[in-house]
Protein backbone atom coordinates (compact mmCIF):
# COMPACT_ATOMS: atom_id res chain seq x y z
CA UNK A 1 0.00 0.00 0.00
CA UNK A 2 1.26 3.48 -0.88
CA UNK A 3 2.19 5.57 2.14
CA UNK A 4 3.13 9.22 2.24
CA UNK A 5 6.19 10.44 4.06
CA UNK A 6 6.09 9.69 7.79
CA UNK A 7 7.45 11.84 10.59
CA UNK A 8 8.33 15.48 10.14
CA UNK A 9 7.65 15.41 6.39
CA UNK A 10 4.11 14.22 7.12
CA UNK A 11 3.25 17.62 8.60
CA UNK A 12 3.86 19.60 5.39
CA UNK A 13 0.24 19.70 4.25
CA UNK A 14 -1.09 21.10 7.50
CA UNK A 15 1.22 24.03 8.04
CA UNK A 16 -0.49 27.19 9.19
CA UNK A 17 -0.39 30.41 7.23
CA UNK A 18 0.44 33.49 9.28
CA UNK A 19 -1.31 36.72 8.39
CA UNK A 20 0.44 40.10 8.58
CA UNK A 21 -1.17 40.60 11.98
CA UNK A 22 0.74 37.54 13.20
CA UNK A 23 -2.46 35.51 13.70
CA UNK A 24 -2.32 31.98 12.27
CA UNK A 25 -5.01 30.93 9.83
CA UNK A 26 -5.70 27.36 8.79
CA UNK A 27 -4.99 26.63 5.15
CA UNK A 28 -8.07 25.44 3.25
CA UNK A 29 -7.69 23.28 0.16
CA UNK A 30 -10.27 23.66 -2.61
CA UNK A 31 -11.64 20.22 -3.54
CA UNK A 32 -14.62 21.51 -5.55
CA UNK A 33 -13.49 19.89 -8.81
CA UNK A 34 -13.57 16.41 -7.28
CA UNK A 35 -16.72 17.24 -5.27
CA UNK A 36 -18.72 17.67 -8.47
CA UNK A 37 -17.89 14.05 -9.37
CA UNK A 38 -19.77 12.81 -6.31
CA UNK A 39 -22.68 15.27 -6.67
CA UNK A 40 -21.71 17.73 -3.97
CA UNK A 41 -22.80 21.23 -4.86
CA UNK A 42 -21.17 24.60 -4.31
CA UNK A 43 -17.58 25.30 -3.39
CA UNK A 44 -16.14 22.60 -1.12
CA UNK A 45 -12.97 23.13 0.93
CA UNK A 46 -11.05 20.86 3.28
CA UNK A 47 -8.86 22.21 6.00
CA UNK A 48 -5.26 21.12 5.52
CA UNK A 49 -5.27 18.81 8.56
CA UNK A 50 -8.33 16.88 7.32
CA UNK A 51 -6.86 16.78 3.81
CA UNK A 52 -3.52 15.57 5.14
CA UNK A 53 -4.99 12.80 7.26
CA UNK A 54 -7.53 11.49 4.76
CA UNK A 55 -6.00 12.24 1.35
CA UNK A 56 -2.29 13.11 1.28
CA UNK A 57 0.47 14.92 3.13
CA UNK A 58 2.60 15.04 -0.01
CA UNK A 59 4.19 18.49 -0.26
CA UNK A 60 2.42 20.49 -2.93
CA UNK A 61 -0.66 18.25 -3.05
CA UNK A 62 -3.79 20.27 -3.73
CA UNK A 63 -7.29 19.45 -4.89
CA UNK A 64 -6.37 19.54 -8.59
CA UNK A 65 -2.93 17.88 -8.82
CA UNK A 66 -3.55 14.55 -7.12
CA UNK A 67 -2.24 11.14 -8.11
CA UNK A 68 -4.91 8.56 -9.02
CA UNK A 69 -4.44 6.98 -5.57
CA UNK A 70 -4.88 10.33 -3.79
CA UNK A 71 -7.90 11.20 -5.94
CA UNK A 72 -9.49 7.88 -4.97
CA UNK A 73 -8.93 8.69 -1.30
CA UNK A 74 -10.45 12.15 -1.77
CA UNK A 75 -13.46 10.76 -3.62
CA UNK A 76 -14.02 8.28 -0.77
CA UNK A 77 -14.18 11.14 1.74
CA UNK A 78 -16.42 13.22 -0.50
CA UNK A 79 -18.81 10.30 -1.10
CA UNK A 80 -19.33 10.10 2.66
CA UNK A 81 -19.74 13.88 2.89
CA UNK A 82 -22.32 13.95 0.09
CA UNK A 83 -24.93 12.24 2.27
CA UNK A 84 -24.64 15.02 4.86
CA UNK A 85 -24.28 18.16 2.76
CA UNK A 86 -28.02 18.91 2.67
CA UNK A 87 -28.16 18.91 6.48
CA UNK A 88 -25.50 21.61 6.80
CA UNK A 89 -26.24 25.25 7.38
CA UNK A 90 -24.34 28.12 8.94
CA UNK A 91 -25.90 27.09 12.27
CA UNK A 92 -25.83 23.29 11.86
CA UNK A 93 -22.75 21.10 11.29
CA UNK A 94 -22.82 17.49 10.16
CA UNK A 95 -20.43 14.89 11.60
CA UNK A 96 -19.62 11.71 9.71
CA UNK A 97 -17.06 8.90 9.95
CA UNK A 98 -14.73 7.68 7.22
CA UNK A 99 -13.04 4.32 7.70
CA UNK A 100 -9.58 4.94 6.23
CA UNK A 101 -5.88 4.35 6.68
CA UNK A 102 -4.44 7.73 7.62
CA UNK A 103 -2.10 9.06 4.94
CA UNK A 104 0.76 9.10 7.45
CA UNK A 105 -0.06 5.93 9.39
CA UNK A 106 2.93 3.68 9.86
CA UNK A 107 0.95 0.56 10.75
CA UNK A 108 -1.41 0.66 7.71
CA UNK A 109 -4.38 -0.11 9.96
CA UNK A 110 -7.70 1.49 8.98
CA UNK A 111 -9.33 3.69 11.59
CA UNK A 112 -12.56 5.64 11.76
CA UNK A 113 -11.75 9.29 11.19
CA UNK A 114 -14.59 11.60 12.22
CA UNK A 115 -15.04 14.61 9.99
CA UNK A 116 -17.30 17.65 10.32
CA UNK A 117 -18.87 19.51 7.42
CA UNK A 118 -20.20 23.02 7.91
CA UNK A 119 -21.52 25.77 5.68
CA UNK A 120 -19.51 28.99 5.84
CA UNK A 121 -20.96 32.50 5.75
CA UNK A 122 -19.88 32.86 2.10
CA UNK A 123 -21.89 29.75 1.11
CA UNK A 124 -18.93 27.39 0.74
CA UNK A 125 -18.67 24.11 2.65
CA UNK A 126 -15.71 23.31 4.88
CA UNK A 127 -14.70 19.77 5.88
CA UNK A 128 -12.44 19.46 8.89
CA UNK A 129 -11.44 16.84 11.46
CA UNK A 130 -13.86 16.45 14.33
CA UNK A 131 -12.85 17.15 17.90
CA UNK A 132 -14.53 13.86 18.94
Amino acid sequence: MHMDAPGEQARNAQQLHVEESGAPTIKAIDVSTAAVAVLLFGKVLMDAEAFGVTVSRRPGAEGTNLTPYERGRLLDVLCHAQAFQRTCSTQQEASFPVWIVSSDARDAQPRAQWLVMSMQENGSYLIRLSDL
